[in-house]
Parts: structure tokens; sequence; C-alpha cells
């Protein structure tokens, strides 16, 4: 996706945690949005992540907002625990 001078990417995973037979599945699901932007020297260069999860074990989702610290590595800045049935509410779509 482009505009505003930022190119965004969207990836989505599920990743499965192992169980017990019989055992109902353990699995997180996964989209992130990475935000790219330009720098100083026409390279582009990662400005930020927004990642929303969706845990099957606690049935809730979690809405994190990773920036870039001094080292220039994503450090959560911001974490919302959002139950599903306030999801859409949130501005959010349910993950499948």
């Amino acid at each position: 996706i482009f505009g505003d001078g930022t190119v965004r990417y969207k990836t989505r995973d599920r990743i499965d945690t192992p169980t017990a037979p019989n055992e109902p599945p353990v699995y997180e699901l996964r989209e992130d949005e990475y935000v790219y932007g330009w720098s100083e020297h026409g390279r582009l260069q990662v400005r930020g992540l927004n990642r929303l999860s969706y845990f099957s074990e606690t049935d809730v989702y979690s809405y994190s907002i990773y920036l870039p610290n001094e080292e220039g590595e994503l450090e959560s800045v911001e974490d919302r625990w959002i139950d599903p049935d306030e999801l859409e509410d949130e501005g959010f779509l349910p993950l499948e």
C-alpha cells in the first residue's frame, strides 16, 4: 500500500503450539502491518509496525504498536487487549 510518503506491507500468519492428543488446538493468528518511510538518503527504512493478534487459548485479541528505538530496533510502545465482541467497536475486523 503506497501513500503519504510511506509504504505499508501486510502479512498474516498462524502460529501453532503443539498440544497433547485430544486437546483443542492452541494457536495465534497474527496480522502485521509494517510501515516504511524514505530516509534522507532515499532509502526505505522501517518506521513502525502495527500488530493485531488473536490468541485461541484465551479467546482474546491484542493490538500492539512498535516503533524504532535509539538502536533502530522495533520496540513495543503501546499494547491493548481487546475482547472479540469489542473488536469492531475498536475499528478492527476479526482475523481468520
